[in-house]
């Protein structure tokens, strides 16, 4: 399907007219194939890029068709008329024709013969144009604005429809001049005798030949007709040539295809296809069988002829010389094919079973039929190389010849350079060169295929990096370390001759500096001898360093850049070090020095301001884009060659320091690591940097905290090992995110990179496990001893009923924040040391609470308090299980901190404790209940009445009535009640928020706060009305005019406050102020809610 879509849209199949024919231009000009290749990858991008884009078949051109109808108006002069005049009317006139005036026109999609013809009273006669012309236009696209593959696309679209359409002459130089006299006048006119008044019409507007197999329109459009290859080649036989043919009239006729008219050939699958498997060598081979003694003798006649014909020895490496060879080969084994044809038709006469004989004969008729297709492909010299050598490599019982072999690899080279493999060429080609061919035969291929590649290259127009970049490619792989030594000749050293091939690689190198590029050249010129530089030597060649040389000589501006650009390139490919390989090569590992650092980063520096500089363009732009990735690269190596060859190898060593707790001298980064080396802001990858110096640093202090002999705190072992485990972390984090953007870019495909970071993580996790088992051993004594200590000072406080000294209190704590710091080193032993700390926490912190309820205080505020503390800290503590938490952790003790005494003391402690709970929570709550009850006011005194609650409108309000509802008396009374309802409210929420518990578990609040909602109610009811009734808003309503504006926010902060408390004033007064007010939503400060009005 993509080979049809190249062909159709990139103008293959306009331009040779059918699958067949392209498939044959192929394979005749590899260099061919790799345009045609690159446009089938340009059209994959373009897929990839606009997935939606529709990629229709080869027959869908038809729908791309449309009608026109125009009107034209058109005026000038017409040039003399210009007949053509059928062959065969033209000779019953004049006679025979000119073979040289012959053409070939189209109508109505047929093909007609013959010749052009200009009256002689027309010659200088001009026609005046002066019309209005209706048509009808059939348009068909054959080019697609939205998928472009090349520049030059639609120019050989059109070239090469322009010539399918009409095979014309391009000017009247060539018709032939009719005077009306008599036929013998026009047979004189064509004449050679009248050459002087014929141009022979050869120009083939797309610059390409007209060949044989050239085939028109018909394969893109159905309605045309295919032209037949015949009638093209009669326009150009003499005439007695063309009257022999004529009067030979073949004795069949071959079949016609069945495939239906602008179905895609075969021809097109076989673009790109990998070679086909199974030849001739899959056949089998003849054997020998039990037959009779006179059947055997024929068999083996045959066999013998057979085996002298399988011993290949050309005579000569000249094409004629090997044609004729290979010719007369063939001509030996169709006679031995016919003898054997003849024998086994002979069988058919004999009586007795004979198809043991048969059997025998078809086995030498099929071995005979296999190396006569190979002598076949042999002589053409076919483009399937590879076929061709799978044919020789599958028939064991041939020997072929060095001729043979050379033949069959030169077509391999040449199926190599068809489809560009190059590392294929200098591997499987270069191996058959070592294994069958003379010496020098592969530099002599080398130097064909350069040559075809230079003579491929368009110097009709002016050069650019596109156009060379197969030839670039070629000597790029060639320059390679593991290739350049296979072309080297006897005549030159290693040294000169990779210094010519990168001589050749900088002149095709159009960013190249100007100094460099002339001296390549002249290098160039003065081996001319050698096999590479023959090929710049030859016309096309020279063309190549001519256009070179003119463009090194247009790099003045950027001369200076590009030395600099080309000088980082030159230590960046010379030095080796930017591929993923030197990285983790241990003899590398003294080339990542501190001088490779610090010339990484003077390039860096260097090139990084060339982003901006507009002096760099097109081809100049794109190299400094590859140094500068390379620069990069090397970057990433240097951080990878050091994670591999010194962090990984340390991490082995630390690890053995820390269990056998010597000092490791060793530093984790030698002084001369180019690591070590980067300069800081240049190179993008300041973090890494920075993590492994840290790291380093910090693993020195470690290694000496744990080899020093005195203790090591509780503190410093706990930081020890939460450092060295987010460092070392962060590190590798940070070097694994390096590892996948080494890989997006292809610096690292085979993820070697992330193998080594999978490989120091491990070595971590190793490194982690040895530093905790080292400080659990050095730790849990000490941890131990700590926690002895809080326990005695436990015992002491349940034998002393609770009573603590100041300093015991703080010596436990101290030696409880050391254990915790301890256990979490100490594994699953450590979260029981844990789980018993914090029972003896808890049960320690309520026997003190407990002591400090039955002391004497000054005020009762302060023995509340004492108690509140005590109710909490009896509420924290686990009285189910806290005794088998203090036993779990004294296991831990060779001799136990608490004997079943002090467990007994403890538990009776505790119910004793839990007593005086209960007694004291009781108490808490009937001291807030009596506060609670003294506050309360009843629902009775804040009912509101009823003609108030009663009032729609404004004129309903009387001031006597409000007066006489809230008197100032009872509403000061209420003011003070409410006041102290929610003062008792608060202590309860207070006091149960102090113990953790809920305040309902103290006393039921509904009733209480539903007094206190009433009562603001009634407040705040009271203070509106006064509001309305007050001056200010009784003359505004009496004038119609707005109310004060104090009087005003004091209304809606009443309200404000009422929607905080979730109370209602009654619906009329509050559609009063809302009236009133104007809805004003202004935000004021809530007065109290027990204020007086």
């Amino acid at each position: 399907m993509l080979t049809r879509q190249v062909a159709e849209v990139g103008g293959w199949l306009v331009k040779y007219g059918s699958a067949a024919a392209l498939d044959s231009a192929l394979d005749a000009d590899p260099c061919l194939c790799h345009k045609y290749i690159e446009q089938g990858e340009v059209l994959i991008q373009q897929k990839k890029a606009n997935p939606t884009m529709r990629l229709g078949k080869h027959n869908d051109l038809h729908q791309r068709e449309s009608v026109d109808v125009t009107e034209e108006k058109r005026q000038g002069l017409r040039k003399p008329k210009r007949k053509f005049m059928q062959i065969e009317v033209y000779e019953k006139k004049f006679g025979a024709a000119d073979p040289n005036k012959i053409k070939v026109q189209k109508i109505d999609g047929e093909t007609i013969r013959g010749v052009d013809i200009i009256e002689e009273d027309d010659i200088g006669v001009f026609e005046y144009i002066d019309e209005t012309v209706n048509s009808v236009q059939r348009r068909t696209g054959l080019s697609d604005a939205d998928v472009v593959l090349s520049a030059d696309q639609n120019d050989i679209i059109f070239n090469a429809t322009a010539k399918h359409m009409s095979i014309a002459p391009k000017d009247d130089a060539s018709c032939v001049l009719i005077n009306g006299i008599t036929p013998s006048s026009a047979s004189a006119s064509a004449t050679p005798g009248a050459a002087k008044d014929t141009v022979v019409d050869n120009d083939d507007e797309d610059g390409g030949s007209d060949d044989e197999t050239f085939q028109p329109f018909a394969a893109l459009f159905g309605r045309l007709k295919t032209v037949h290859q015949a009638a093209k080649k009669a326009t150009t036989i003499p005439k007695a040539a063309g009257k022999a043919a004529a009067s030979s009239t073949p004795s069949c006729k071959a079949k016609p295809s069945k495939k239906r008219a602008g179905q895609p050939s075969d021809a097109f699958e076989s673009i790109g296809r990998a070679p086909r498997g199974g030849g001739a060598g899959d056949l089998p081979h003849a054997a020998h069988v039990d037959i009779t003694p006179d059947d055997q003798d024929v068999v083996d006649k045959y066999q013998t002829r057979l085996d002298d014909m399988k011993v290949l020895e050309a005579a000569s490496h000249d094409e004629a010389a090997f044609t004729q060879w290979a010719k007369d080969k063939v001509a030996s084994l169709q006679e031995l094919k016919q003898q054997i044809y003849t024998k086994k038709k002979s069988l058919k006469r004999r009586k007795e079973n004979t198809s043991e004989l048969a059997s025998a004969l078809d086995g030498l008729t099929a071995d005979c039929n296999k190396l006569n297709d190979l002598l076949k492909k042999l002589s053409a010299g076919t483009s399937e190389g590879r076929q061709l050598v799978e044919m020789i490599e599958g028939m064991p019982d041939v020997t072929p010849g060095p001729a043979i072999w050379m033949r069959a690899i030169r077509a391999l080279a040449f199926a190599n350079l068809k489809v560009m493999e190059w590392q294929s060429f200098f591997t499987e080609t270069y191996l058959l060169c070592e294994k069958h061919a003379d010496a020098g035969f592969f530099s002599l291929l080398a130097s064909q295929l350069l040559q075809r590649m230079v003579k491929a290259i368009p110097c009709g127009k002016a050069l650019t990096c596109d156009s060379i970049a197969t030839v670039r490619a070629f000597l790029d792989e060639l320059s390679a370390v593991d290739n350049i030594s296979k072309t080297l000749t006897a005549d030159v050293d290693l040294e000169q001759h990779r210094g010519l091939i990168n001589d050749l690689r900088t002149v095709l190198d159009f960013s190249a500096s100007p100094s460099s590029v002339e001296a390549a050249i002249a290098r160039a010129k003065s081996h001319e001898t050698h096999w590479a530089t023959v090929a710049f030597a030859l016309p096309q060649g020279k063309k190549v360093m001519d256009a070179a040389a003119t463009n090194a000589k247009t790099k003045g501006a950027a001369s200076g850049l590009l030395e600099k650009i080309e000088t980082a390139e030159n230590y960046l490919d010379k030095s080796g070090l930017c591929c993923v390989d030197a990285a983790f090569m241990v003899s590398m590992k003294d080339a990542f020095d501190a001088e490779h650092a610090a010339q990484i980063c003077e390039f860096l520096i260097e090139l990084a301001p060339m982003k901006s500089l507009k002096v760099l363009k097109g081809g100049d732009r794109e190299k400094w884009m590859c140094v500068w990735a390379k620069a990069k690269a090397a970057v990433f190596m240097i951080v990878f060659a050091c994670a591999s060859n010194e962090l990984l190898p340390y991490l082995g060593q630390l690890r053995s320091s820390i269990e056998s707790k010597q000092m490791l001298s060793d530093p984790m980064l030698e002084p001369t690591c180019a690591l070590c080396h980067l300069a800081d802001n240049c190179h993008g990858e300041d973090v890494i940097v920075g993590k492994v110096k840290d790291l380093s640093e910090f693993v020195k202090e470690m290694i000496r905290l744990l080899c020093d002999d005195g203790p090591l705190a509780e503190k410093d072992a706990n930081t020890l090992i939460s450092s060295w485990a987010s460092k070392s972390t962060a590190l590798f984090a940070c070097l694994n995110e390096c590892a996948s953007k080494a890989h997006a870019q292809g610096l690292d495909p085979e993820n070697k990179m992330k193998e080594c970071v999978d490989k120091l993580v491990a070595e971590k996790e190793k490194v982690s496990h040895s530093l905790e088992a080292s400080l659990k051993s050095h730790l849990r004594d000490r941890s131990l001893t700590n926690i002895q200590e809080c326990m005695l000072i436990l015992r002491n406080a349940v034998l002393s009923a609770g009573e603590v000294q100041t300093t015991s209190k703080d010596n436990f704590d101290q030696k409880v924040e050391a254990a915790l710091l301890v256990s979490s080193v100490l594994g699953a032993e450590g979260t029981v040391i844990r789980e018993g700390i914090d029972a003896a926490c808890l049960l320690l912190n309520c026997m003190v609470a407990h002591a400090a309820v039955v002391h004497d205080y000054d005020s009762a505020d302060q023995r509340m308090a004492a108690v509140v503390t005590f109710l909490k800290a009896y509420k924290a503590l686990p009285t189910d299980n806290y005794a088998v938490a203090l036993k779990e952790m004294n296991k831990s003790f060779s001799v136990s901190c608490f004997s079943e005494k002090d467990y007994e003391d403890m538990s009776n402690f505790v119910d004793a404790m839990s007593a005086k709970k209960d007694a004291e929570f009781q108490a808490i709550v009937a001291y807030h209940q009596g506060k609670l009850e003294a506050a309360y006011i009843a629902e009775a005194d804040v009912e509101i009445p009823d003609h108030i609650a009663k009032i729609e409108k404004y004129s309903d309000i009387k001031a006597s009535s409000v007066t006489a509802a809230f008197s100032m008396d009872v509403t000061k009374k209420l003011s003070n009640n409410a006041a102290e309802l929610e003062q008792a409210i608060a202590a309860v929420e207070e006091a149960a928020n102090a113990m953790g518990i809920d305040a309902t578990e103290m006393v039921e609040l509904h009733k209480y706060t539903g007094s206190y909602r009433s009562a603001i109610r009634w407040l705040l009811t009271g203070n509106v009305l006064y509001l309305l009734v007050s001056k200010a808003v009784t003359r505004a309503m009496v004038a119609g005019s707005g109310v004060h504006p104090k009087a005003s926010k004091e209304m809606m902060s009443c309200i404000k406050t009422a929607a905080e408390h979730h109370i209602e004033l009654p619906q009329g007064i509050h559609a009063c102020v809302t009236l009133i007010c104007g809805g004003s939503t202004a935000t004021t400060q809530a007065q109290p809610s027990h204020a007086v009005p």
